[in-house]
């Protein structure tokens, strides 16, 4: 007890000392981070291509060229059509006005400003278009400091993080160029690599450190192909729905939901945001406008509640508390590309937290498991005296199990910790009393209304169990 109670203030300290080298090193982490996550999609390609005599350097060459093939294509394609998009705006402008006038209290403050914008979101994009003469007029006439009306403004700027500015300087370029570095070099010693891990992190448990990454590489590998193909069909089905409806640029907006939608919780809104937004400047009637935001609203709702729970099932192994925790905790560290990789991080803490005694917090905070086997779970709630929930974990265990299980998997073993318990004259005859009441009364009530047939069960479970809670009493 004495050495949980000093290991508590250590455990703190190297806690703190991670979390603050993940936030200020985060330029590395990112990057090395996103690499092996698509390691771990890459490798089972790179394998097959090993598979059919093709050298190991080759091959990753190969793949990784394919994909920033595929993804500067995208790029390109995404680029060209919001090109498109910005000098189409314009010609928006006038519907989204006589639809914000149309408006019951279009006169008022507020839809006057939402006009404004209108007019200051054309000339932001104008301003940002190269050549335009309306950027060209805009620089000359609103320089700051030319006249009294717009004086220089000064800010005051903090000192940044040196890793930072590095980045800041070198672009998004450099940062892809070092998750490609990367991702070439983890392929390329991936054994080699897993077995420098298992040494420094294994302590001479061989066994349970193969079966920890074994377990976190095929829970992570079941999670990105899954939600990659929901993702796709997903992006898919707004482009399409998109172009029916009429919506400008539909294959722009539909590759749009499918990259946002890795991003949990905030990416379907965002993906939502400019369609709606079009519908309401294109189209100058309402039909349009909620055709778009009911798709949106359906396709998420049946994706996120049906489909996904479906497919993910208890794969992934993550209660969705943890999931939701784990998104702010790794956005608030780093940023979006956090949000991005809050998943499988979490999936590998809690495969380590299963095989890892010292870490096994970690499983019971974010695992999906249940912590209580039924037995306790039952006896605690009437230790609670709550009967109500203590009647619904055994109606949970029979819908699975049968009755003569329950009566020796859960009502005995429970009724023997609450004896357990007054042998050791840890529980008052008050509470005593409510818990053998409470089990009379829970099995007369399920043999009255039985969620399967009582019939199917031995009669002598059911009387042994009952002479059992006598005897208690």
């Amino acid at each position: 007890m004495a050495s949980s109670k000093k290991s508590w203030p250590s455990g703190l300290l190297v806690a703190v000392v991670v979390i603050a080298a993940l936030y200020l090193a985060r330029v590395v982490f990112i990057p090395l981070a996103l690499a092996l996550l698509f390691s771990l999609l890459l490798t089972p390609v790179v394998s097959f291509l090993e598979k059919i005599m093709i050298p190991r350097l080759l091959a990753i060459f190969f793949v990784v060229l394919v994909l920033l093939s595929l993804i500067g294509f995208v790029g390109w394609k995404t680029s060209q059509q919001f090109i498109d998009l910005t000098q189409q705006l314009p010609t928006y402008q006038k519907t989204l006005e006589d639809k914000i006038h149309s408006l019951p209290g279009a006169r008022n403050q507020s839809l006057t400003k939402a006009s404004d914008t209108v007019h200051e979101l054309e000339k932001e994009v104008a301003e940002a278009t190269p050549g335009s003469s309306l950027a060209t007029d805009s620089k000359k006439s609103s320089a700051p400091g030319s006249s009294p009306s717009r004086p220089m403004a000064v800010e005051v700027v903090p000192p940044v993080n040196p890793l930072e500015s590095v980045q800041n300087m070198l672009g998004p370029v450099f940062t892809g160029g070092v998750i490609a570095v990367f991702t070439i070099f983890i392929l390329m010693g991936r054994e080699d690599l897993r077995n420098r891990f298992i040494r420094l992190a294994g302590g001479g448990r061989l066994n349970a450190m193969t079966q920890a990454l074994d377990d976190a590489t095929h829970r992570i590998n079941r999670y990105l192909l899954l939600e990659l193909s929901v993702n796709a069909i997903y992006g898919l089905i707004i482009g399409t729905a998109l172009h029916f409806i009429g919506i400008p640029n539909a294959s722009l907006w539909g590759l749009g939901a499918t990259i946002l939608r890795f991003l949990p919780y905030v990416g379907p809104p965002m993906a939502a945001l400019m369609p709606i937004l079009l519908s309401l400047a294109v189209f100058s009637g309402w039909s349009h406008a909620l055709a778009t935001v009911g798709l949106f609203f359906v396709l998420e709702l049946l994706v996120s509640n049906i489909v996904e729970p479906l497919l993910y099932g208890t794969h992934i192994g993550l209660s969705p508390l943890a999931i939701l925790v784990a998104a702010i905790f790794w956005t608030l560290i780093w940023g979006f590309p956090g949000l991005v990789l809050s998943t499988p991080l979490t999936v590998c803490l809690v495969v380590m937290g299963r095989y890892v005694p010292s870490l096994s917090f970690l499983s019971i905070l974010l695992g999906d498991e249940p912590v209580l086997s039924p037995h306790v779970q039952y006896y605690q709630r009437l230790l609670a005296a709550d009967q109500s929930e203590a009647r619904h974990v055994l109606e949970q265990y029979l819908k699975e199990k049968s009755v003569e299980e329950l009566y020796g998997s859960v009502l005995i073993p429970a009724l023997a910790l609450a004896e357990q318990d007054r042998h050791r004259n840890v529980l008052d005859e008050e509470t005593q009393k409510f818990i053998y009441q409470s089990t009379r009364e829970i099995i007369e009530d399920l043999e009255d209304n039985p969620i399967v047939p009582f019939s199917e069960a031995k009669a002598g479970h059911r009387i042994d169990c009952l002479l059992y809670t006598s005897r208690c009493v």
